[in-house]
């Protein structure tokens, strides 16, 4: 018997949410934003007296990025928790590292990519 995509239907709308699934005529090389899910917004402010969407800023509202965005965003989650893990403030860790606060916070962010073996430094406790 094939596996279809209605035999498999938990696992066709996970695909489907991802941009992954068959017919979705999507970039392969771009991925749901993490951040926002895809959702494009992010939440809600009141500005003179309306609602206005506040844009996911990691995907500029476009609800995809690069797979290499990607990948930086979860390199930054893994330098984010390990940080917070030791308990050290941004720019405390920063300092340590030897790079700026705005430095380590794009590394977070997946804004830019962090030097190989980021991670394993700030668990150690070690410098830059």
């Amino acid at each position: 018997m094939p596996d279809t995509p209605e035999r498999y239907p938990a696992l066709d709308a996970l695909a489907q949410a991802y941009g992954t699934g068959p017919g979705q005529g999507r970039d392969p090389n771009q991925r749901t934003c993490p951040a926002c899910g895809g959702r494009v917004h992010v939440g809600y402010v009141l500005v003179d007296g309306r609602l206005q969407a506040v844009r996911c800023l990691t995907c500029d509202g476009t609800g995809r990025i690069t797979v290499e965005h990607y990948d930086r965003y979860l390199d930054g989650q893994r330098i984010r928790t390990a940080r917070q893990y030791r308990g050290e403030g941004l720019r405390e860790c920063a300092g340590r590292l030897g790079v700026s606060a705005a430095t380590l916070s794009a590394w977070e962010t997946g804004d830019e990519a962090a030097p190989a073996g980021t991670v394993e430094k700030i668990r150690e406790g070690g410098h830059a």
